[in-house]
């Protein structure tokens, strides 16, 4: 059974999962951000980086993310170097980043389990 996922409004929930093997933290994001709830969700991503190797993000689940949720994923990349993303990500979302340039940034795993073996040194 999974973690049970933390609740940050109506709209919007995250889990957090340490792995030892890989030393990985996964991030995963429920719901939509929205610019009500984006400053809370950077604060998890702040939690979720602290003294890990690599920051798995799971957006497998997002239901919308646009302009907010890049500005939270840039702000978490350049604090933490090894940030991946799971997929499949929202068409807006790709869109965004393929207009601002930052999908580049960010390795794309089609599933956690190859995000985690992707993320073995």
């Amino acid at each position: 059974m999974a973690d049970p996922a933390e609740r940050l409004d109506d709209v919007l929930a995250v889990r957090h999962r340490p792995y030892v093997l890989p030393p990985a933290y996964v991030l995963s994001v429920i719901g939509s951000v929205e610019p009500w709830n984006a400053k809370a969700l950077a604060a998890q991503f702040g939690q979720a980086s602290a003294g890990r190797t690599v920051l798995v993000v799971d957006l497998h689940e997002l239901v919308f993310g646009g302009w907010d949720l890049i500005g939270v994923l840039l702000d978490a990349r350049s604090r933490h170097p090894a940030v991946v993303l799971v997929g499949p990500l929202p068409p807006l979302l790709c869109a965004r980043f393929a207009v601002t340039g930052a999908g580049a940034l960010f390795p794309v795993a089609p599933t956690l389990a190859e995000a985690l073996v992707a993320s073995v040194p």
